[in-house]
Parts: C-alpha cells; structure tokens; sequence
C-alpha cells in the first residue's frame, strides 16, 4: 500500500492499493460544484431550520434581541455543517458537540507536530473523547442501515450515514483494511475540516458588514437581487456576484493563515536565497497576505492590514479621486467564476491578477483543498440567510465595553475572533 512521503522497510513490496489516492479523488468528486452544491443546500436548510427554532417567529419576534455573535456561528454552523455532512443521529446523540469540537481545535498544532502523549494529556484525551464517539457512531449506523445498500441507491444523505462523501470513504477504507479506529480517525480530519474555515469566515464577514454601513449596504443589496421569488435565493449567482466574490476573497484574505509545503522541482535563486531541486519549502500565507508591495500598489486606497472588500474588483476613480468600479457586471451564468479561488466576473486587470496568484488560502498546485467549492458557498449562503432571516446591527454600547474582536493568528486555518462580538438581531 503506497503512501507518499513513508519509508517502508527493506524487502517491502508494493500490492498496489492506492488508499490515500483513492480518498482524496472520492473527496475531489464529491466537493465539486455540482455535487457539492446539494450538500450545501443541506446544510443551509438545517441552518435556517435551527435558526427559526432558535428564534420562532411569534407576537413578540419583532423586539430586539441582544446575541454574541461569535457564539451563534460558532454553534449553529458547526451544528448544521457536522449535520449534513454526519446526519442529524450523530448531533443528536453527542450532547457536547459544540464544547467538545473547539476544545479540540485548541489542539491541532499539539497534533500535528506529534507532541509525545505524556506533554500534552489535555490534547490527547480531547482527541480520544471524540474518536471514540465516531466509533460509536458507525456502529450505530451499521446496526440501522445498510450501508451497500446505501451506496447502491440514488439518496445523497441518510440520517445515520450522512452524506455519501462520508459512506465512500468509510467503504474505501472497510475495502482496504482499515481498522475502525483508523476509519474513525480519518472521519475526525473530516469533520474538522467542516467548522474550522467555514465558522471564522462567516463570522468576519458579518463583522465587516456591522462595521462598515457602506458594505452591509452593498451586500444587502447583492442578496436582494440573487432572490428567487418562490425558493429563496440563487445559490450560483450569490457565489458569482462581483461584490459579494471580492467581498469574500477579501476576507479569506485578512482571516486565513493555512500553510502550504511544497517540494522544489528545480534549484532557484530569488534573491540571496538558494532553494536546491529536491528540498521542500513552507510558504506562509499570512506573509504574502500582508505584503504592502503586493496589496498596497496600483491604486489600492487601503493597505494590507485594512479591509477593503473592493480589493478584487477592477477600480478606476472618480472626479474626485474616489474609487469606483470600472464597470457594473450583470450577473451571468460562469462555472469559472464559481470557483472559490477565481477572480470576481469582469475583474482581468493585471493588478488583479496578481493579487489572485498572492492568494494563498487554500493551498495549491496538485493539494488545492478540495473543499474550497462548499467554503464559498456555506459561507456566502450562511450570511445570505442570516441578512434574509434577520435584521442585525451592532450593539455599539457593548463594542464600548467588550472592543472590537481581534483574529487570533495563530490558528492552522481560518482565524477565530478572541472575544465577543455583540449584535442586536429581531426577525423580518
């Protein structure tokens, strides 16, 4: 069994199993724009269902209400996420979801540098407390459905299996030998991958929007035209409105430090630097991301460290030198611009262009995450539904108090805020 980067003893031979090849082109498949689309719309039915459960529409719905906004995304997208992708039994069934899952995110760099168990007994009894819920839960969908049964069917979830992302890598790994504990702890990388992105960007750009009156303006009014008149909005033209895909890629942007290692294919000098062919190299997004030479020229009224949703966007200026938009872009059916790390429609300018190959936040080369497609759309839909559902300010007596939220930087993927973020938020 073939796995990139381990070294085998002597006398090993190869039987061919591609396990980890196999996985990722199943993840591949499954998280592309079509695909992917459905599991998103899965998720956004849980999210605003919990949401209305939440906060029911009754005589006296209409009243302000004071909410942390960091503690409502942080609950009911990790909620509605882990429930598309696992089913409603697994959320169901694990009373400290929510408590249990960002303990855990606390320590995935204890994990991942493979600290010794006895230096870090927290981190290792967190993982183990969740694993062995996993565990639990594929017995449990074993002993109620079927799971080739499943598998030959045309259902895309099951409220015991999920979603059929997660039956193919479970079977792939029943097929290859695989151990429940081994199944289980690839399902851990799974369902954390599921709120560790898509939580923390929700999260700033309702943030953006509460702050800047000009940009929840603009945004509103995106959403208000991607609206359909009998189901709610368009998914697709939310994902490839102008506004709304700068305004998204902005904020990836300002909240997203994933690293990315890659091997030198051939010796380069850049500058005083030697990197030899052979050797492997970790870029660091968040440098790139606060590079003045990068994001701060051709124009830009804002530097790296300021948020400027238009960034993205081709800008000319006005009679007074204010930025505007070169042209207004109707939106249109691209699959281009669906992707999560393309440029907004209408956006071709060489700035532009240059600062989409310094966007580094979902990896790269031949390893681009493969769930870019439902971050964008989780996210972007999230906060669709949040403005749609709701109306949300900022509770500006409570910023006074509390201050404004800081990302912590150094999480592994998208940047939590340190502290609360009060709104006030009543129904429509």
């Amino acid at each position: 069994m073939g796995i990139a980067g381990l070294e085998h003893e002597r006398g090993y031979k190869d039987d061919g199993r591609r396990v980890w090849h196999a996985m990722s082109k199943a993840l591949v498949e499954s998280f592309s724009m079509e695909k992917g689309s459905r599991m998103v719309m899965k998720f956004l039915d849980i999210f605003a269902g919990n949401l209305d459960k939440a906060f029911p529409k009754t005589e006296n719905s209409t009243d302000w209400v004071s909410v942390d906004l960091r503690n409502l995304i942080m609950k009911q997208s990790l909620i509605a996420g882990i429930s598309s992708f696992f089913g409603s039994h697994l959320v169901d069934s694990w009373p400290t979801l929510f408590e249990d899952f960002w303990t855990y995110q606390e320590y995935v760099f204890i994990h991942l540098s493979q600290m010794p168990r006895i230096l870090a007994p927290k981190a290792y009894a967190s993982r183990r407390k969740i694993l062995d819920i996993l565990l639990r839960w594929e017995q449990d969908a074993h002993e109620h459905r079927d799971l080739d049964q499943l598998l030959a069917s045309d259902v895309d979830s099951d409220e015991y299996w999920g979603a059929r992302v997660v039956w193919r890598i479970i079977k792939l790994g029943m097929k290859n030998g695989l151990s429940e504990e081994g199944r289980a702890s690839i399902l851990l990388s799974l369902l954390s991958g599921r709120g560790e992105n898509t939580v923390p960007i929700t999260f700033w750009m309702m943030v953006q929007c509460l702050v800047e009156p000009d940009v929840k303006s603009r945004v509103c009014s995106a959403i208000d035209s991607c609206q359909n008149s009998e189901d709610g909005f368009n998914l697709h033209r939310l994902v490839t409105h102008s506004y709304l895909k700068s305004f998204f890629l902005e904020t990836l942007r300002c909240h997203v430090g994933a690293p990315s290692m890659r091997q030198v294919l051939k010796t380069t000098q850049i500058g005083e630097y030697t990197f030899h062919k052979g050797n492997v190299v970790h870029i660091v997004g968040r440098e790139l991301h606060m590079n003045d030479k990068i994001w701060f020229s051709n124009g830009a009224p804002k530097d790296s460290s300021e948020f400027w949703a238009e960034r993205f966007l081709d800008m000319d200026s006005d009679k007074n030198g204010k930025p505007i938009e070169k042209h207004q872009v109707e939106p249109k059916f691209s699959k281009a611009a669906a992707d999560a790390i393309s440029a907004p429609i209408g956006a071709r300018s060489k700035p532009i262009r240059d600062r989409m190959a310094s966007l580094r936040v979902f990896g790269g080369g031949d390893h681009l995450c493969p769930g870019r497609h439902l971050g964008l759309r989780d996210t972007i839909g999230a906060m669709a539904t949040l403005f749609t559902m709701f109306d949300i300010e900022m509770d500006e007596e409570a910023l006074q108090v509390i201050g404004m939220p800081d990302p912590d930087t150094h999480a592994f993927s998208g940047f939590l805020p340190d502290r609360k973020f009060m709104i006030r938020m009543k129904r429509k």
